[in-house]
C-alpha cells in the first residue's frame, strides 16, 4: 500500500492530495504546470513539504507530526527525470550503476547482474556503455535515464514522462519491459504521462492533477 498525503505551497496554487494505492502502478496526468513533477519530487524527497505523510508498506518516508523525513538516498527509489540528468563526466555504465551506492537500494551485489537485462530489454546496444551522455541522442539518453532509475528502484519507480523523446512504437515495448520489470521485481511505480495509453497494467490507478488538486482519481485497464 502506497500512501500520499501532502500539501504544499507553490507559486500560484497549494499542491493538496490524500490518496492510497492497493495496486502497485499509478499513472498521473494533468495539463502543464498541474503539480505532476512536484508531486513526484515530494515521493522522493527532492521536495519540501509543509505537511504531510508518505509511506510504502511499513516503511515510512514522511510523516511531518512526528518530524520523520528520510533523505532521498535511503528511501529506495529509482527517478527518472524528464531533462535525464545523467553524470556528463561518468561513462553510460556508471551512470546507470550509480544508484547502487544508495544505502537505501536493496538490490546489493544482484543489481550488478541486471544490468545486462536492463540494457537489452531497454534496447540499448551494450557499444554505448563506455561512452559518455553527450555523445548519445536524446531518445539513447533518456533510456540511460529510465535504466538508473529500473536499477535504483529497489522499491519505487518515479518516471517524469520516461518515453516522450522515443518514437511510439519503440515506446510501445519499453512499457511492456518496465511493466514486467515491476511484476517480478514487486515494486511499485508511479508516472507521469501525456499520452492515454500509458498504462503499466489492468492494475494500474490514473490520477488527473488540475491546480494542485484531484480531478479524478480511478482504476483503468489496458485495452
Amino acid at each position: 500500500m502506497l500512501t500520499i498525503k501532502v500539501n504544499k505551497k507553490l507559486k500560484d496554487f497549494s499542491l493538496g492530495l490524500d490518496i492510497s494505492l492497493p495496486q502497485k502502478s499509478l499513472v498521473i496526468r494533468g495539463s502543464s504546470g498541474a503539480g505532476k513533477t512536484t508531486l513526484l519530487r515530494c515521493v522522493a524527497g527532492l521536495e519540501k513539504v509543509e505537511e504531510g505523510f508518505i509511506s510504502l508498506g511499513n516503511t515510512v518516508y514522511l510523516d511531518t507530526r512526528r518530524n520523520i523525513c528520510l533523505p532521498p538516498s535511503r528511501r529506495g527509489i529509482g527517478f527518472a527525470f524528464q531533462d535525464y540528468l545523467l553524470f556528463p563526466h561518468l561513462s553510460v555504465e556508471q551512470n546507470i550503476l550509480y544508484g547502487l551506492r544508495h544505502p537505501g537500494n536493496n538490490h546489493g551485489n544482484p543489481g550488478l547482474n541486471m544490468l545486462n537485462d536492463i540494457v537489452s530489454g531497454l534496447e540499448l546496444s551494450h557499444a554505448y556503455l563506455p561512452r559518455f551522455p553527450q555523445e548519445l541522442s536524446g531518445g539513447e539518453r533518456q533510456r540511460v535515464s529510465l535504466a538508473r532509475a529500473l536499477l535504483a528502484g529497489s522499491r519505487l519507480f518515479l518516471l517524469d514522462e520516461p518515453f516522450n523523446a522515443i518514437d511510439r512504437k519503440c515506446c510501445c515495448r519499453l512499457l511492456d519491459f518496465v511493466s514486467e520489470w515491476i511484476k517480478q521485481h514487486n515494486i511499485a511505480a508511479i508516472m507521469v504521462s501525456h499520452t492515454e495509453n500509458d498504462l503499466f497494467d489492468l492494475e494500474t490507478s490514473v490520477l488527473y492533477l488540475k491546480k494542485g488538486q484531484v480531478a479524478s482519481f480511478y482504476n483503468e485497464g489496458c485495452a
